[in-house]
């Protein structure tokens, strides 16, 4: 049982779970049911005490490890998590999202070598996924290794050539680096997409006053200005660039 259900359905669906468990202590599958049931419900405690029935009556079942690990990770029991994924690999080497969700977590830990390692097997088991390459891009960042963080970003672009937040993150990496003509590139591509944002149009006033075009870079620290008035980044900027001199 996988799919979303309405609040009644799942309320039939705890009620026939429970009443076969009170048969039957040991139904694997009612188990697994009734923890899916009730995350859904956000009865996350519960959902993990029905998940470890599922999975010490059958523990073969990988989908009840995956689904426990999902559950520790919603209550930040981020080793539990770690070790009902790494019960799943060991099932099923193949599980994307086992492995996908083991990067996540490592990286989170501060664990970065592992959270490469099983970031790139998702990769190369689904190369057609962009949120693996948005994670990978983000350890890279971590790790401090601009370029495979840029060449990661530029590789969901190729999946989707509006990805937003590729977009939204290359004009940022490219501004830290200092490619300010890349920053602009990307920060247009973003804008041409019908598409706006205080901070894409920061970093676009940012790039255009470090090379010296002082009206596009208060036409968009401006515009940041409008869409986040509060920001005292935007307005220290706006401030910089009326020093400059006409």
């Amino acid at each position: 049982m996988t799919d979303k259900y309405t609040p009644e359905q799942l309320e039939r669906i705890i009620n026939v779970c429970r009443n076969t468990l009170a048969r039957d202590a040991k139904n694997a599958t009612a188990h697994h049911d009734l923890g899916v049931a009730l995350m859904q419900k956000s009865a996350v405690d519960e959902a993990i005490t029905h998940f470890l029935q599922a999975v010490k009556l059958a523990p073969a079942q990988s989908l009840g490890h995956y689904l426990l690990g999902i559950a520790y990770a919603e209550k930040n029991m981020f080793q539990e998590a770690i070790t009902a994924w790494q019960h799943v690999v060991k099932l099923d080497k193949k599980n994307v999202g086992a492995h996908y969700f083991l990067g996540k977590v490592y990286a989170l830990q501060g664990m970065s070598d592992a959270a490469l390692l099983h970031l790139r097997k998702a990769k190369a088991l689904q190369p057609s996924n962009p949120l693996i390459y948005h994670t990978l891009a983000e350890v890279h960042v971590l790790r401090r290794e601009s370029r495979d963080a840029e060449a990661e970003w530029k590789a969901v672009l190729l999946l989707r050539p509006e990805d937003p937040r590729a977009l939204i993150n290359l004009c940022a990496l490219c501004l830290d680096q200092g490619d300010y003509q890349k920053c602009i590139d990307y920060g247009q591509d973003f804008l041409a997409s019908n598409r706006d944002d205080s901070r894409v149009r920061f970093n676009l006033g940012l790039a255009h006053l470090r090379l010296g075009d002082i009206a596009a870079a208060a036409l968009h620290l401006e515009q940041a200005a409008v869409l986040a008035p509060a920001d005292a980044d935007i307005l220290l900027a706006l401030r910089e660039v009326g020093d400059q001199p006409d």
